[in-house]
């Protein structure tokens, strides 16, 4: 198993400036097929967007885009411009900074294909959060379309109720074949598809590191566990009205597999609670939402289409970066998870799989990422390991609240003292050996030999330690992706 250290440095520019680097959510969904999506959506455009601006309205953090309208493949538009309004957002200069896993965001002065549905006050959301995004791309003299998916984790279950695996990414559709069929979709003409190419984009390394919650440049932890204190979880009255005891003992069955950790983690029961807050504003509690009583999903789930089941992570958590063995992370102050409305229908007769997704995020509120199966972690194919972890970034086995070697790998990571302690403890990067012997490293930091001792997609660029603060001759890892 290899040891992984966090890119954790531009994030602490905003939270110590600004006094606030959160939420951090991530998504969990049922794909959605070509078909269903485009009969949803309101609008499907063809639009080249410009960069977001940042607002908050009543305590809720958005990012609107505004939108020059290339085409319309459906639906009827007036005018040639449009604002395209996603959840979350940075604007460094008023203090506040959202980031939530999986929403959608986009380059500017890029082009993308858009499924969208309006919002009350005339801008429009990405259809089922992020699966409505295609982003184009231009390869030679043909133009392709993908979506990042790179933060999200898919449920994908079978006609016959069986579970079967597939990684959260998109595979590449030809633009000008995909928006053809479109067209005539959206004309009554209903086809086979024939827009698919080949390779699908994975952009992946095929290495073992468990990941944690990062994003973007930022690794959190709960420090209250170190002194013997617990994080008290609520659940909301309504419950999970499908299951038996509306999800009481799945909730309970989920937390006691992260307090049998072999960590001083512990998660308690805090009963049940009127609060629903959620990601939407701060009521210093933790709380799982059974119902999107903000409206933070926005589209709500359907079994014969799919869409986001739950969203969780962090809604609150320390202005400072603190110290803790070789990683800086920031303090957990506040975490929730929201189920989508609508699960009736998936969660009927499924209280393993409702365990299985509140283990995955709660997971995801004590700071892990994904194992495998994401932009930003292995393949889960390429190892047993990874792929028996609750962690993944797709549900393969139908396991409820368990966890693998991985998943307990990478929360000792993050809470056990004795874990990676020594040499490590002491150890600075840039020294010789560091990244191998107590890394992977992050962005800007050393000493790295090559590329696997580097985290995700960074790479080892040789002899550029001056740039970073080192002799000349330390090697250092870099991003060098676009």
């Amino acid at each position: 198993m290899s040891r992984h250290l966090p890119k954790i440095f531009h994030c602490f520019v905003w939270a110590l400036a600004f006094g606030l680097c959160g939420p951090l959510a991530a998504l969990t969904y049922i794909s959605t097929a070509d078909g269903p999506l485009a009969d949803s959506a309101e609008l499907i455009v063809r639009a080249r967007l410009a960069g977001g601006e940042v607002t908050r309205r009543s305590g809720r953090v958005t990012t609107d885009y505004d939108a020059t309208v290339l085409e319309v493949l459906k639906g009827h538009h007036g005018g040639s411009r449009l604002v395209v309004r996603v959840p979350g957002g940075v604007a460094l200069e008023r203090g506040f900074a959202v980031r939530i896993f999986g929403s959608p965001s986009f380059a500017g002065d890029r082009n993308a294909l858009l499924f969208l549905r309006v919002n009350d006050d005339g801008t429009y959301r990405v259809l089922h959060f992020v699966q409505g995004a295609f982003h184009e791309t231009v390869k030679g003299n043909r133009r392709y379309l993908e979506r990042d998916l790179s933060e999200a984790t898919e449920v994908i279950v079978k006609a016959d109720g069986e579970t079967t695996v597939r990684a959260a990414v998109d595979q590449s559709r030809d633009a000008e074949a995909f928006e053809a069929w479109l067209r005539d979709r959206a004309s009554g003409l209903e086809r086979p598809a024939d827009y698919f190419v080949s390779e699908p984009n994975t952009g992946r390394r095929s290495s073992e590191k468990f990941t944690v919650l990062s994003g973007p440049n930022i690794t959190i932890r709960w420090f209250r566990f170190d002194n013997g204190r617990t994080v008290r979880w609520h659940r909301q009255r309504d419950g999970q009205t499908v299951i038996s005891g509306g999800g009481a003992a799945q909730f309970r069955r989920a937390r006691k597999a992260w307090n049998k950790s072999g960590t001083p983690v512990r998660l308690v029961n805090a009963g049940l609670s009127d609060a629903t807050g959620g990601f939407a504003r701060l009521d210093g509690k933790n709380t799982i939402l059974f119902r999107d009583f903000n409206n933070s999903i926005g589209d709500d789930f359907d079994c014969a289409t799919g869409g986001v089941l739950a969203i969780g992570g962090l809604s609150d958590f320390s202005a400072s970066p603190r110290s803790w063995k070789q990683l800086a992370p920031f303090q957990a102050i506040e975490a929730e998870i929201v189920m989508n409305d609508g699960l009736d229908c998936f969660l009927a007769g499924q209280p393993k799989i409702a365990a299985q997704i509140y283990t995955h995020e709660l997971g995801h509120t004590l700071g892990l990422g994904h194992s495998c199966g994401d932009a930003r972690s292995p393949d889960c194919a390429s190892s047993e390991l990874l792929a028996n972890a609750v962690m993944r970034a797709s549900l393969a086995n139908v396991v409820g609240a368990r966890l693998s070697d991985d998943d307990l790998t990478g929360i000792r990571l993050l809470y056990d003292p004795e874990f990676f302690a020594a040499p490590c403890e002491t150890a600075a990067p840039g020294q010789n050996k560091f990244c191998r012997q107590c890394g992977p490293c992050g962005e800007g930091q050393g000493n790295c030999r090559n590329d696997s001792d580097c985290y995700g997609l960074l790479v080892c660029d040789r002899d550029s330690g001056a740039e970073y603060g080192f002799s000349s001759g330390t090697n250092v890892c870099v991003d060098k992706h676009p």
